[in-house]
């Protein structure tokens, strides 16, 4: 049974050291067969600075309607996201918050990316926005990477092996969660 789980990348900056990161989790993403998988970048879907939640999908413009049903059918996400000042950035929290229903009763997975521990405190900081505010559920696995331009280039991981097996198990148990969640969506919305 294959589940979707788009990567979401958590930053707009330019030349920022997560895009590898993302790209490359997309691309173990993809190595799963019972995965499809697509990138959502939020410097794309041009959604400004959240004034208000997005609307009913009649009255949203191309962008963001497809953002939302991308949102919609999904079975789970994986963030791949830097660590900003002890927590993530504001235009990962500004893609959160735009939506609220969609992201309910899904599984998380983490990748968080700087500094000397790899992000460890905005995964915190994620793990209680997600299953305490988005009502969805991270996994346990999480991805931490330290000085990513130490870790990653343009052409991958500097050490494959190492890198490659923590990401193949976060797919892996992403997918079981994900299937999971969505026995606990259609259950929830019988």
């Amino acid at each position: 049974m294959t589940v979707r789980l788009p990567v979401i990348q958590g930053t707009l900056r330019e030349g920022n050291e997560t895009a590898v990161v993302a790209d490359y989790t997309l691309e173990r993403f993809r190595a799963h067969e019972e995965i499809t998988s697509t990138l959502v970048n939020p410097g794309e879907l041009g959604l400004g600075d959240l004034e208000m939640r997005l609307p009913k999908k009649d009255m949203l413009g191309e962008t963001e309607r497809s953002f939302v049903e991308t949102v919609e059918a999904a079975d789970g996400f994986a963030i791949v996201t830097p660590e900003y000042n002890h927590g993530y950035p504001g235009a990962l929290k500004n893609v959160i918050d735009h939506i609220w229903e969609p992201w309910a009763h899904k599984a998380f997975g983490l990748v968080t990316v700087g500094g000397s521990v790899g992000g460890v405190r905005c995964e915190e900081q994620l793990r209680l926005v997600v299953n305490g505010g988005l009502n969805s559920q991270t996994v346990p696995r999480a991805v931490n990477v330290p000085h990513p331009a130490d870790m990653f280039t343009d052409e991958g991981p500097a050490d494959p092996d190492t890198w490659e097996s923590r990401f193949d198990q976060l797919a892996e148990q992403l997918t079981v969660y994900a299937r999971a969640m969505r026995e606990v969506r259609d259950e929830l919305t019988e």
